[in-house]
Parts: structure tokens; C-alpha cells; sequence
């Protein structure tokens, strides 16, 4: 992918994607346990910062629902983020307003997937990050358990972190998920989805030239669109008002 400089043999890339990942078996039954991966966004991403943390989860069997990526930053700063937008609402209760970092955003993906049924939260930031502190704080500091009873682990970097120390705390932290999937009735209960990348790979039939080429189309026509709608005031150094 990184050498390949042919526009079409790049919009068809999702083919190959796809034709790859088929022919690594899984076990279908499987009902694994399932986190929200999130964060300050740059640590969260560079795996050469975090000790490619998503790996060390994926190799535990347990399926990583990573929050953020560079696409979905650039909307938010062009204010055209719908599902940034569905996370401050669902936070406002705990923290009304941008304290800075991705903390308020990271807050609704707390409750969202505690919502949905989730078995873990974990959340990776710098050191002396304040915005993630807060939250840190505030999900730590609760005792009302009906309000934040998923569980979530917090992991700080700086330059003295060792991938050890860090692989031992996950290791309890799985450890911590799987006895509340045998024994809590809140996680032992929750009905597991099959996610929809998972599900158009091995459980839907394969699709066809037509819908591979419509696909190519469809998919930047509308990240294109939603980012030139004009009904969204634009975050680049002015605003438009309505």
C-alpha cells in the first residue's frame, strides 16, 4: 500500500483487504471480550509510544474498539464531526465543556460503551496530561458504582515506562474482565455483536466487482461531502456564522 502509486489499482485496495483477511481462519462461536481503546490521541495511536498496546490486547483475544484515528481528527477540526458531537452530548452531565485533550470525548466513549454492553476501558495518555487526569479523577473518584461500574484501567507514559510493567497491569486487567464475565450479571449477560468489519469479511458473502466499484466511490464522495457541508461552522483559525 505505501508503494503503491496507481490510482485504481488504490481505490481497489479494499478487495485485497478483504481477500486477506479471509484466509486467516477464526473460530466463529467465539464471544471475546471486548474494550473501548482510548486516549490522548497521538499516544494512542503511535504504537512506537505505546508499546503497540492494541497487539498486546489482540494477542489476549480480546477485541479492541480503538476511538480515534486521523480522519476522524481532522473532522473535529473542521467541527464536522457527528460522532464527536454524539459524545460531548452524552458527557455533558459529568463535564459540560472542552477541558482540553480528548477528555470529554473520551468520557461519552466511557459511557457509550459501558452502555453497550462492553468489558473494559482502557485509557492511555502522556504524563502530567491535566485533560486525562481529570477524567481519570473523575471515573476513579465515583462512588456510586451504578454510574461508572465498567471496569477501566489508566495507563501514563513518560520516558521511564518499561513494556513489562505495562504488559503485567494488562494482564490483570484481562484477568479483572474475565472474572466479571463468569460472575457479574451486568457483563455475564450483555449480548456480544459481531462488528460490522468483522461480519462483511467472514459471516457475508464476498462482494461482487459492482459493489467493490460503487464502494470506491461512495466511501470518499461522502467523507468529501460531509466535510464541505455548510451547515457546520469550520474550526480553522475563524468561524462562519449561521
Amino acid at each position: 500500500l505505501d508503494n503503491e502509486n496507481n490510482l485504481m489499482k488504490l481505490s481497489n485496495f479494499d478487495r485485497t483487504i478483504d481477500e486477506n483477511f479471509r484466509k486467516i481462519p477464526i473460530d466463529k462461536e467465539m464471544e471475546p471480550l471486548r474494550v473501548c481503546y482510548t486516549g490522548e490521541i497521538q499516544v494512542m495511536l503511535e504504537k512506537w509510544v505505546n508499546y503497540d498496546l492494541m497487539g498486546e490486547l489482540g494477542v489476549m483475544g480480546i477485541e479492541v474498539h480503538k476511538q480515534y484515528d486521523v480522519f476522524d481528527w481532522v473532522m473535529h477540526k473542521l467541527n464536522a464531526s457527528k460522532r464527536r458531537r454524539r459524545l460531548e452530548h452524552s458527557a455533558r452531565k459529568y463535564i459540560p465543556m472542552d477541558i482540553g485533550g480528548e477528555a470529554v470525548w473520551n468520557m461519552g466513549s466511557y459511557l457509550e460503551s459501558q452502555e453497550k454492553g462492553f468489558d473494559g476501558f482502557v485509557h492511555i495518555f502522556p504524563f502530567t496530561c491535566m485533560p486525562e487526569i481529570s477524567l481519570m479523577g473523575m471515573l476513579e473518584a465515583e462512588k456510586n458504582m451504578d454510574k461508572f461500574y465498567m471496569p477501566h484501567i489508566h495507563i501514563s507514559l513518560d520516558g521511564s515506562s518499561g513494556f513489562e510493567g505495562l504488559r503485567t497491569r494488562i494482564e490483570a486487567f484481562h484477568d479483572l474482565m474475565v472474572g466479571n464475565k463468569k460472575t457479574n450479571p451486568l457483563f455475564r449477560d450483555a449480548k456480544y455483536v459481531v462488528p460490522d468489519e468483522v461480519k462483511n469479511i467472514y459471516f457475508n458473502k464476498p462482494k461482487s466487482d459492482f459493489e467493490y466499484l460503487m464502494s470506491s466511490i461512495q466511501t470518499p464522495m461522502s467523507k468529501v461531502l460531509t466535510m464541505l457541508n455548510p451547515s457546520k461552522k469550520l474550526d480553522v483559525r475563524f468561524a462562519v456564522k449561521n
